[in-house]
C-alpha cells in the first residue's frame, strides 16, 4: 500500500524510538515485506493479547515486543525472527517533527525546461527538510515524482538523525 512506509524505513524508525499506534505491522520473515493489518490478525501476532488503544485495534512497538513480535521459532525452538509497526508517511514525518524537529517545510510542483529541447518540459517535484532551529533548510532535493519525493525524504530524515546519534 502506497501510504505505509517501506519495509525497511519503518524497521529504521523503530530502531530510532518510534512506538506510535498504528493499523498494520511488518513480518521480518515475509520475503514480499507487505503491510499486515494487525486488526485481522491480532491472535497470530500478540497471542492472547488483542491490543485495543484509544478504543480500536491498533498496536505500537513495544506492544508487538511485549506480546510477541518473536513469535516464531526455528528448528531448536528459539525465537527467530521479528516484527514492527508499519507507520503511514503522515504518522513517520509527525514522528521526526515532533522528536528530533525536522520537518519537511513542502513539497512544490514545477515544469522544467530541458535543456537539450528547449520546447520540452519536464515534471519536478521539489522537497525542503528544516530543522526548527535553524532559519535555512538543512537539505533540497529535486525528483521526477511525488512519491519518490516523498521516500527520498524519509530516507534522508532517518539519514540525518542517525548522524547526529
Amino acid at each position: 500500500m502506497k501510504d505505509f512506509i517501506p519495509y525497511k524505513e519503518a524497521l529504521a524508525l523503530k530502531l530510532l524510538g518510534f512506538d506510535e499506534l498504528c493499523f498494520g505491522y511488518y513480518d521480518e520473515e515475509d520475503i514480499e515485506q507487505q503491510v499486515y493489518e494487525y486488526a485481522n490478525c491480532s491472535y497470530n501476532v500478540t497471542g492472547d493479547k488483542a491490543c485495543y488503544n484509544e478504543g480500536f485495534l491498533s498496536v505500537t512497538n513495544s506492544q508487538l515486543d511485549e506480546y510477541g513480535a518473536f513469535g516464531a521459532k526455528d528448528d531448536d525452538g528459539l525465537e527467530c525472527y521479528e516484527r514492527w509497526t508499519a507507520p503511514t508517511f503522515s504518522q513517520a514525518f509527525r514522528f521526526f517533527r515532533e522528536k528530533y524537529g525536522l520537518f519537511i517545510s513542502f513539497v512544490r510542483y514545477r515544469k522544467s525546461v530541458v535543456i537539450e529541447m528547449p520546447d520540452t518540459f519536464s515534471k519536478v517535484y521539489e522537497i525542503w527538510i528544516q530543522d526548527e532551529n535553524k532559519d535555512e533548510s538543512i537539505w533540497v532535493g529535486c525528483f521526477d515524482s511525488y512519491e519518490e519525493a516523498e521516500i527520498a525524504c524519509l530516507n534522508k530524515l532517518i539519514e540525518i538523525v542517525k548522524e547526529s546519534k
